[in-house]
């Protein structure tokens, strides 16, 4: 039986530096006290390898061990702010009823960041047109908030949101002063180069058939999965697929 790449090893391919911006800003949200959440969004043209990365950072090795990591989830109604919060206290073990939802979820993420980070990866923010707007100030602010009232500023972990998007975000990119009440885009994911999968095979070292791959097999692997008929097709997806057909994959 051919043993395939997981999705979060596919996801890891050409996005260091999503990781890095991510790398640099969860440190300094440790380090401002009055805040205890962030939001990022991870975003690009369709199908550009979200669902994969998404998955990378469910599984993200640069967790502690005792972060609370929440189940990738997908809300019936993304762009309510009370069912969003419906949907989150029962991801997190609790039923609530709709209308004390908000309440309720700022008092369970309180008490749980009081000893440990807590992660949720959000699916999708739906399809409204006021989506982005509806999510930021009717749900994100005031939760965001509300938690910087209720948290002590000795509480050890810090709450870390994901939104997945499924476009190219329209917000402004993350900078050196970025502000946690904003969603904060991470880079626009991009398609693949010949150099992105050759410097994630150099990096995980994988055997392919059974075999250590060396360097000539590596370039040559990087270089065909990225080409279509000889042209240039970084399309994630295909890369993806071309890479998951080489063979049976070890690691």
């Amino acid at each position: 039986m051919r043993q395939r790449i997981s999705e979060a090893e596919l996801g890891a391919i050409g996005r260091d530096l999503q990781l890095q911006v991510l790398e640099r800003i969860l440190p300094e949200l440790r380090q401002r006290q009055q805040e205890v959440a962030a939001v990022f969004v991870v975003h690009g043209e369709e199908n550009h390898g979200q669902r994969h990365f998404a998955q990378l950072l469910h599984d993200w090795e640069g967790w502690e061990d005792e972060d609370e990591i929440c189940h990738l989830f997908q809300p019936d109604w993304p762009e309510d702010p009370e069912h969003l919060a419906l949907w989150v206290c029962e991801l997190l073990g609790h039923s609530v009823t709709l209308a004390e939802a908000m309440d309720c979820l700022v008092a369970i993420l309180a008490t749980r960041l009081t000893e440990r980070n807590v992660v949720v990866v959000f699916q999708s923010p739906g399809k409204a047109p006021d989506r982005w707007d509806q999510f930021s100030s009717v749900f994100w602010r005031p939760l965001q908030q509300r938690l910087g009232r209720a948290v002590s500023c000795k509480a050890r972990g810090r709450l870390h949101w994901f939104v997945v998007a499924q476009e190219p975000c329209q917000l402004a990119a993350a900078d050196l002063d970025w502000d946690s009440a904003q969603p904060i885009p991470l880079p626009e994911l991009q398609p693949l180069r010949q150099s992105d999968v050759d410097e994630w095979l150099k990096r995980r070292q994988p055997k392919l058939n059974g075999k250590t791959i060396r360097y000539e097999q590596r370039a040559q692997i990087s270089k065909a999965v990225t080409h279509k008929d000889g042209i240039p097709d970084g399309a994630p997806l295909s890369v993806f697929e071309r890479l998951q057909n080489q063979g049976n994959w070890e690691f």
